[in-house]
């Protein structure tokens, strides 16, 4: 009797400790479509983290046509086709040199791992990002035409201003915002920009469904222990 008890609290404790996630579950931005000023929001993920597009310059916001797991751009990048994928971006749009543009999560939210997508590149632009960062290009349309260079500054060459120019990068880390300063020449323009994270890399500040899985977890591991000190 006592074996059948251990086995199966054996078999609850491997229930109440082991995590189910698909092999990937992206998500990416759903935007609203009042953005303007350059103010653009939106939610990520089935707990529909607060998300905030902003420009310095203050002008920009609105949606592009973005199906991220067709585009060339970015079909190449790990969950661009799941099913959390929302086909669509936010108008970073800019008026001169050094305008910064800031994704950022409210709320206590952090993200691991996301991925920044941007669509309608248009000739040379570049895309200056903190040197603190590890970036890795995933894909880019036309091919190979998106490229890291000193400083953490990606080169964009080639676009022609269509929803299938522009390029998908990885940031390694777990960050609350991602900037970057875009620049065409010293010339205004404007991309879509929207970012894609694993579900499981979406942190909420706090995990009341976390905390209480892991109690149970140790409430289990303590029953199976005493009950395998009972059976000798």
């Amino acid at each position: 009797m006592k074996f059948a008890k251990t086995q199966m609290m054996a078999a609850l404790l491997c229930i109440t400790t082991t995590p189910i996630y698909a092999a990937t579950n992206y998500v990416s931005v759903d935007w609203t479509t009042a953005g303007s000023g350059g103010t653009q929001n939106g939610t990520l993920g089935s707990g529909s983290a607060p998300v905030t597009l902003t420009n310095s310059s203050s002008v920009g916001g609105g949606l592009v046509a973005a199906p991220w797991g067709v585009l060339t751009a970015t079909d190449g990048a790990t969950g661009a086709g799941d099913v959390g994928i929302v086909n669509e971006g936010s108008t970073s749009q800019w008026t001169t040199v050094g305008t910064i543009t800031t994704i950022s999560l409210s709320g206590g939210y952090t993200i691991t791992n996301p991925i920044l997508l941007i669509n309608f590149t248009n000739g040379t632009m570049t895309f200056n990002f903190a040197d603190s960062l590890t970036l890795n290009v995933l894909d880019a349309s036309p091919a190979a035409s998106a490229t890291i260079g000193a400083g953490n500054v990606i080169t964009s060459s080639s676009g022609t201003n269509t929803n299938n120019d522009g390029f998908a990068v990885q940031i390694t880390g777990t960050v609350s915002s991602i900037s970057f300063v875009a620049d065409k020449g010293g010339v205004g323009d404007s991309v879509g920009v929207s970012f894609m994270v694993d579900q499981a890399n979406l942190i909420a500040p706090s995990s009341p469904i976390s905390a209480s899985v892991d109690l149970s977890a140790n409430k289990s591991a303590v029953i199976f222990a005493k009950e395998i000190d009972l059976t000798h």
